[in-house]
Formats: C-alpha cells, sequence, structure tokens
C-alpha cells in the first residue's frame, strides 16, 4: 500500500490521478481500513474461443552446427509465427590414441 502511495504522490501524472481516484483510491482505502483482514473473492469465465488451429512448418539443417526452423498457425481468429536459428555446440572432441 505504501508503494501505491508513493506512485500517486511522487510518479503518477495528473491524468493517472483522476482515473486512480475514481478506481484504485477507494479499493486502497477499503483494503487499509481492514488492515489485512481482506478476502478477495473473484471468478474466471474461461473458456477456448475456437477449438481448433491449423499449424505448418518447416525445419532445415544448414550443417553440423546451424539448423533454421519455422512454423506458421493459422485458422478461424488465431494467427501464430515462429521463427528460430538454433545453434548446435557438439562438445569436447577426443584425442584419438594409435
Amino acid at each position: 500500500m505504501a508503494d501505491y502511495r508513493y506512485w500517486y504522490d511522487n510518479e503518477a501524472t495528473p491524468a493517472q490521478k483522476i482515473i486512480a481516484d475514481k478506481t484504485l483510491t477507494p479499493i486502497m482505502d477499503n483494503l487499509e481500513a481492514r488492515n489485512g483482514e481482506s478476502v478477495v473473492k473473484y471468478g474466471i469465465d474461461k473458456q477456448v474461443k475456437d477449438k481448433w488451429n491449423m499449424v505448418v512448418g518447416a525445419q532445415f539443417q544448414l550443417n553440423k552446427h546451424w539448423m533454421l526452423r519455422s512454423e506458421v498457425g493459422f485458422l478461424a481468429s488465431r494467427t501464430s509465427y515462429l521463427l528460430s536459428l538454433n545453434y548446435r555446440f557438439l562438445g569436447i572432441k577426443k584425442k584419438s590414441t594409435n
């Protein structure tokens, strides 16, 4: 709560203070009045927007160290892109004794 008061007094812009006065300050005042004896109840209605997503990808190994990978996801309202460049460390080579 002290962090909120510090932010409000020292860092908040006038526009932020107007919004905070309407929303955050009453909540903080109620929490301070309860002296740590607060119970916050909330609920979430979480559902998947679309059941399916199509993903198409490719992987190409340039040599034994470098690999390029890409994916594109699409269908309905979802769109995703992935592009990665990987480097593989092969480790320490042992000296052969002849």
